[in-house]
């Protein structure tokens, strides 16, 4: 029997967390045909599920203080699996940072995972990836999602940078540590502001997973600039791991330009 765990991570939200948890948990009551889902799992497994309400409140900026707190939650993940082995499925909610979902994605490396995204406009988070097997980790050869734009100006520059417009609003390529890249593609959502939250969100990271997986073969590093929802980040962390020479950047409205964070093979777990 599959024990269905609700994970909610914040960081940087107006959201209490114990709503979004209680958000997940009546979802699992829905699937489950219960409404005592919350006491029963704490009865019979003494799993408190408040415990997994993670909140990241520090600096965004130092990757130190971001590392340490995805190794923690990485650590009490790999606790429960042990306790009670690989018949879990896990039920995330992260927000509000999509820059740190790529961080947070490398933890959960399973095939049984359902990521919610809020809904701004209701205030409540939609299932949008269901993932049951490996396929978030496959190339999509076609792309029905993003109008793919390329500019290459040298052949001499071993990096590139990658403009993901996934989001109702757009990267500003014009700013100041973006424009000084001499080459650049840019994915571009084709429907109009976000993805729609009544479909299944894995053909849409897929696209944007195979020209990721495209370029870090052809170049040494690439920069990524994005505006995207937070759990197609955390999904797209599932799938690059910590491998690559990619770099994430966030944008900070202190200075209207984007700051790189870390990069994915900066991503290290003690074992």
């Amino acid at each position: 029997e599959v024990i269905h765990i609700p994970v909610v991570i914040k960081i940087g939200s107006k959201v209490e967390a114990s709503y979004v948890m209680n958000n997940l948990i009546e979802e699992i009551e829905r699937m489950e045909n219960t409404s005592s889902y919350k006491r029963d799992i704490l009865r019979f497994l003494k799993i408190d599920l408040d415990s997994f309400i993670y909140e990241f409140k520090r600096d965004i900026y130092d990757f130190d203080n971001l590392m340490d707190f995805s190794r923690y939650i990485n650590h009490e993940i790999k606790k429960l699996q042990v306790q009670i082995g690989n018949k879990i499925e896990f039920h995330v909610a992260y927000y509000q940072k999509p820059a740190i979902g790529f961080l947070l994605g490398t933890i959960f490396k399973t095939e049984n995972i359902s990521v919610y995204q809020n809904n701004d406009y209701k205030n409540t988070f939609f299932k949008v990836f269901d993932i049951n097997s490996r396929k978030y980790k496959e190339n999509k050869l076609n792309n029905e999602f993003y109008t793919i734009d390329r500019s290459y100006m040298t052949d001499e520059s071993d990096e590139i940078l990658v403009v993901l417009n996934s989001s109702s609003h757009n990267v500003n390529v014009n700013s100041d540590k973006l424009k000084k890249y001499s080459n650049y593609v840019k994915l571009t959502l084709n429907s109009n502001g976000t993805i729609p939250y009544e479909i299944d969100w894995v053909e849409h990271s897929q696209e944007i997973y195979t020209l990721l997986n495209e370029l870090q073969i052809k170049y040494k590093h690439i920069v990524l600039a994005h505006a995207m929802p937070e759990s197609l980040s955390l999904v797209l962390g599932m799938a690059i791991e910590n491998y690559w020479n990619l770099t994430i950047t966030q944008y900070n409205p202190k200075t209207s330009d984007y700051d790189e964070i870390y990069t994915m093979n900066q991503i290290k777990y003690f074992s």
